[in-house]
C-alpha cells in the first residue's frame, strides 16, 4: 500500500513536469516529441487517476474494517467495565459489614485505620485461638492419662476388696453385700470424675 502512494505522488509530479515541458519547452505541436510527451501525459494522468481512485477506496475499506475492529474493542471494553462495575457493587455490599464493625469499633480513627486495627485484634484473635486449641490439646492428652490410672487404681481396689471378701472372715452376708456395693459407687464415682 505505501508502495502505491509513493509511486502516485512519484506520478503527479512527473505529469506535471511533462505538462510544464509541454508548455514552455516543446509547445510546438507539430514535432514528433510534443506529441509522444503529450501522449505519455494522458497515460500517466489515466494511471494516476486510477492508482489514487484504488487507494481512495483500499483506505476506506481498511477505515471500515478499523472503525469496526475499534467498535467491537469499545463493546468489549463497556462490557468489561459493566462487569467489573458489578463485581465492585457486589464486593462494596459483602465488604460493607467489615467497614461498619471496624468504623463502630474504632469511631475516632479513619477508616483505613479502623481496617488495620480491626485486622490487628483479628490476627491476636487467631493467635489465641491457636493457644486455646494447643491447651486444649494438651489437657485432653493428660486427662487421658488420669482416666487411665483412675481405671488402673479403680481395678486394683476391686480386686482388693473381692479377694478380702473372699477370705473368710466372721462377717455376715448382709455386711459383704454393702461392702460390695460401697466399692461399686466408689468405682462409678471415678468414673464420672472429668
Amino acid at each position: 500500500m505505501l508502495f502505491l502512494k509513493i509511486l502516485t505522488q512519484f506520478l503527479t509530479g512527473a505529469s506535471g513536469l511533462i505538462a510544464l515541458l509541454l508548455d514552455y519547452k516543446w509547445h510546438d505541436k507539430r514535432r514528433k516529441i510534443f506529441k509522444t510527451l503529450r501522449n505519455l501525459l494522458v497515460g500517466l494522468s489515466i494511471l494516476t487517476l486510477l492508482i489514487g481512485v484504488f487507494l481512495t477506496v483500499a483506505d476506506e475499506r481498511e477505515k471500515n474494517k478499523e472503525i469496526s475492529s475499534l467498535k467491537t474493542n469499545l463493546d468489549s471494553a463497556n462490557h468489561t467495565l459493566v462487569e467489573i462495575k458489578s463485581n465492585g457493587d457486589t464486593l462494596r455490599t459483602q465488604i460493607k459489614p467489615i467497614l461498619d464493625l471496624a468504623a463502630s469499633k474504632f469511631p475516632n480513627l479513619t477508616l483505613n485505620e479502623a481496617l488495620r486495627e480491626l485486622s490487628s485484634r483479628i490476627n491476636n484473635i487467631d493467635k489465641s485461638v491457636i493457644l486455646g486449641d494447643q491447651k486444649v490439646s494438651e489437657l485432653s492428652t493428660r486427662t487421658q492419662s488420669l482416666e487411665k490410672r483412675i481405671s488402673f487404681i479403680s481395678t486394683l481396689e476391686l480386686r482388693v476388696v473381692i479377694e478380702e471378701s473372699t477370705i473368710p472372715t466372721s462377717t455376715t452376708t448382709k455386711e459383704t453385700s454393702m461392702g460390695i456395693q460401697s466399692v461399686v459407687a466408689l468405682f462409678d464415682q471415678n468414673k464420672k470424675r472429668p
